[in-house]
């Protein structure tokens, strides 16, 4: 490849570093397509280059919010041991639904482009309240009342109160590795919601959670697919963008601590939009 082609894969990951270390996911839903559509890469090979980049993305924004002291390793180490099982299951039995793959795939873009509607719903209801940092959750008074709430203090001394549900989360994390595997997705857009919803975990802790889960999914991947991956393809692309990734990565995790929490939300529901409307036309 021309040095030109290198330098576009270096600025492409790390842009994608950027939004998918901010958001919590790996970048699969942005690499993919790119390579496909913008370098002519087989559609196999780039979902393998694609996992390989990933371990570096996630990795390099799971170190920065692990200095950070935003990581919930308890609710994280849960969703790995149940999400890592489930992508297993969901990549073994793939070619034994290939008749109802597509159909699952709908169904599921149908499912996530819903939920991404109502939280924008959500979004524009509450436009005109008066601007709260509602991701620090309960308040002292409510924590000293509740046994059950969790308490994390982040660096600079920031303090996040939430209702941690270790059970429901455990059951998505399982729900959400089996169909990742099932339709070749790093699980990222799942874990989110997962951690957020699920879990309970407020914004900017589940987007620290995932990056850090999404480093062993993202290994499984690149383990199942590995035969899809030739040393030349690896290197000519997944070197670029992962040498990008690491970089951008670290920028996005440093600056999404900056962001409140309502407009994560907003990116991350716009974010579902598109990834379920890509698996509906898909």
């Amino acid at each position: 490849m021309d040095p030109l082609g290198i330098l576009l894969l270096l600025i492409i990951g790390l842009s994608v570093g950027i939004i998918a270390a901010m958001l919590g996911i790996g970048g699969g839903i942005l690499y993919v397509p790119i390579l496909v559509l913008g370098f002519h890469v087989d559609a196999f090979e780039a979902t393998a280059i694609s996992s390989f980049v990933i371990i570096f993305t996630s990795s390099s924004s799971a170190y920065q919010y692990w200095r950070q002291r935003r990581i919930d390793f308890t609710a994280a180490g849960t969703m790995v041991a149940t999400a890592i099982p489930g992508s297993i299951i969901g990549a073994s039995i793939v070619t034994f639904i290939a008749e109802t793959r597509d159909y699952l795939k709908a169904t599921f873009g149908f499912l996530l482009f819903a939920l991404a509607l109502r939280d924008l719903i959500r979004i524009y209801r509450k436009r005109n309240e008066p601007k709260n940092n509602s991701d620090l959750g309960f308040s002292e008074k409510e924590a000293e009342d509740n046994p059950d709430i969790v308490k994390l203090v982040d660096k600079q001394g920031v303090v996040f109160r939430y209702e941690r549900n270790l059970k429901s989360g455990a059951a998505f994390g399982f729900l959400g590795g089996l169909i990742a595997g099932i339709l070749g997705m790093g699980g990222g857009v799942i874990y989110v919601p997962a951690f957020s919803l699920a879990m309970g975990l407020p914004m900017h802790l589940a987007t620290a959670a995932s990056s850090s889960v999404v480093i062993f999914s993202s290994i499984v991947a690149v383990i199942i697919k590995s035969k899809s991956l030739t040393g030349n393809v690896l290197l000519t692309y997944g070197l670029p963008l992962a040498t990008g990734a690491v970089v951008g990565a670290n920028i996005g995790a440093k600056s999404a601590r900056k962001i409140q929490s309502a407009h994560l939300k907003l990116a991350f529901s716009i974010l579902l939009m598109i990834v379920g409307l890509r698996l509906i036309i898909a």
